[in-house]
């Protein structure tokens, strides 16, 4: 797999931290839950998330959405992603 590439520094960027776990929400609730590698630039120090799994983490129609939620955001490795943002 190729890596990401910063367009700012057209520099190829690193892995940061493997496993980051992301939220949708829509119109504020919390969707889905998803895995992807964190990539950052090492000239600007911007950071993407990419590479997912082929399914969700968790779904909120799941008993285990709440636990896994939880425990990511308590271990820091939570990033929210507002899809009705603009």
């Amino acid at each position: 797999m190729t890596r990401p590439v910063c367009v700012s520094c057209c520099a190829e960027m690193r892995c940061h931290k493997n496993s980051r776990a992301v939220e949708v929400q829509v119109k504020g609730r919390g969707y889905q839950v998803w895995s992807g590698d964190e990539y950052q630039c090492p000239s600007c120090l911007v950071r993407v998330v990419t590479g997912w799994g082929r399914q969700p983490m968790a779904e909120t129609f799941m008993s285990s959405y709440v636990v896994i939620v939880s425990e990511e955001l308590e271990a820091g490795n939570l990033i929210v992603l507002r899809e009705d943002a603009t």
